[in-house]
């Protein structure tokens, strides 16, 4: 009994060790980040706003025009990855409360609606009426997450539909949507950073989510719907 229980100290030691190396590593990274955009901010504001001022000294007839637009519309393309860079490094440590799941998916979906000026049709079987989540945060991955599936829908109205319920002190979240799905070869890599298939996206918002979950103590992972479009799959920790 005594051998076990130094084997099973020694582990914990080892787990709780590479723990504090992996925060380490990801606040280091943040701090990276934040470093790198606080740089580029500065020079893009300049380059755009020289450029516009220019564009209005010379008018509409310079030959110089088409390349002025170019530049300001690349520097306004940088200030975008600036701050999406911005908000991805400053997610703060998710602090958990008991909050309303049918409260939190309607303001996920409003925000969504809100980002792309797209509607969405959503049917939500819920088993359980309150998560233990940081409701702020969850709310952004949910908004990521609808954003997403609105952005590969090529009907009008997106529709989802939303299955939750509590399974071996896990709560298990599907949201399926009726868009184009993921090919094949994007699926290594959708979770990376700066990774899309849009062409004018930034590419971190299922970044943004996953690393959401993370802060959560959870999972994320998309698969193919069958018939067409994609399934979300959310693990949660339930409180107990």
């Amino acid at each position: 009994v005594t051998q076990a229980h130094l084997m099973h100290q020694k582990e914990k030691a080892i787990l709780e060790e590479n723990s504090r190396i992996q925060q380490e590593r990801a606040e280091s990274l943040n701090r990276l980040a934040l470093a790198v955009a606080h740089q580029l901010r500065n020079p893009a504001t300049t380059i755009g706003g020289f450029a516009q001022l220019m564009l209005r000294k010379l008018g509409g007839q310079s030959p110089f025009v088409p390349h002025l637009n170019s530049i300001i519309k690349d520097a306004g393309r940088l200030e975008q990855l600036v701050r999406a860079v911005e908000d991805y490094a400053r997610i703060p440590p998710a602090k958990l409360n008991e909050a309303p799941l049918a409260a939190v998916l309607e303001e996920a979906v409003q925000m969504a609606e809100q980002r792309t000026d797209r509607r969405i049709t959503c049917e939500a079987k819920l088993q359980l009426a309150t998560a233990w989540i940081d409701s702020h945060l969850f709310t952004q991955a949910l908004c990521e997450l609808f954003v997403n599936s609105i952005e590969a829908t090529k009907s009008e109205s997106c529709c989802l539909e939303i299955h939750a319920e509590p399974r071996n002190h896990v709560l298990y979240m599907e949201i399926a949507d009726n868009g184009r799905g993921i090919l094949y070869e994007d699926r290594p890599f959708i979770f990376d950073p700066f990774f899309s298939t849009k062409a004018v996206g930034v590419g971190l918002g299922l970044c943004k989510a996953r690393r959401i979950l993370y802060e959560h103590n959870g999972n994320i992972y998309l698969n193919e719907r069958p018939g067409g479009g994609t399934i979300v799959t959310l693990e949660l920790p339930l409180r107990s």
